[in-house]
């Protein structure tokens, strides 16, 4: 008679063996279903940035048309955060520029004139001139807008002197006008026109050059 022994498998060891080439199966599992979502993670965030942009652009639209402004400097700020990390120097600046522009078209002066002054700051080590000086002069006009003639003409006339030592003709253009516009008010010149000619004459200037 034959031994059984020599030709069965114990009941078990069927068990044992069946228990580890499930584990062994769901690990090689595993692994796969994570190397696949490595390589797919860079296009998901990537898909996950552009519908954020978006997302974003259209909420600062909707905020700014309807006059939620505190809602839409919220978004804002989130914008140029966003153009920071991406290096877009251009958009960046276009944000930070449209940060001021809110403040200045919702009249709120006393917000505008910090947030100019930071902003202008920027502009400067990023050495967005154009920007750096229409900043400068959104002081000077926060300044008269809320009756600080002093203030609005001291401005005007630092921002000159700053546009002549660098020989930046916008800049000079936009401080003489200010300086027009702000001494029509105080009366501190007993000549202001002759601010606003100058004015006129840089920027004609300015076209020719870009003309050229």
């Amino acid at each position: 008679m034959l031994n059984c022994r020599f030709f069965c498998v114990p009941l078990q060891n069927h068990k044992d063996l069946f228990m580890k080439r499930n584990l062994i199966f769901n690990t090689i599992r595993l692994c796969c279903v994570g190397l696949m979502m490595l390589a797919w993670m860079p296009a998901m965030g990537q898909k996950r940035d552009r519908l954020w942009l978006e997302d974003m652009k259209t909420r600062f639209r909707t905020y700014y048309a309807n006059d939620k402004i505190d809602e839409a400097l919220t978004v804002n700020a989130e914008l140029i955060d966003y153009y920071g990390e991406i290096d877009s120097l251009e958009k960046e600046s276009n944000a930070r520029w449209t940060r001021i522009a809110i403040l200045n078209n919702s009249s709120r002066y006393d917000s505008l004139l910090v947030e100019a002054r930071r902003q202008r700051e920027w502009f400067k080590q990023k050495q967005i001139w154009d920007r750096y000086y229409q900043s400068w002069q959104r002081i000077c006009s926060a300044h008269h807008d809320l009756g600080h003639m002093k203030s609005a003409l001291d401005e005007a006339q630092a921002m000159s002197n700053d546009a002549q030592q660098r020989d930046n003709k916008i800049g000079r253009a936009m401080a003489y006008k200010q300086m027009g516009v702000s001494t029509s008010t105080y009366g501190r010149w007993s000549r202001p026109p002759r601010s606003s000619a100058r004015a006129s004459s840089c920027c004609a200037k300015r076209a020719r050059t870009r003309a050229s």
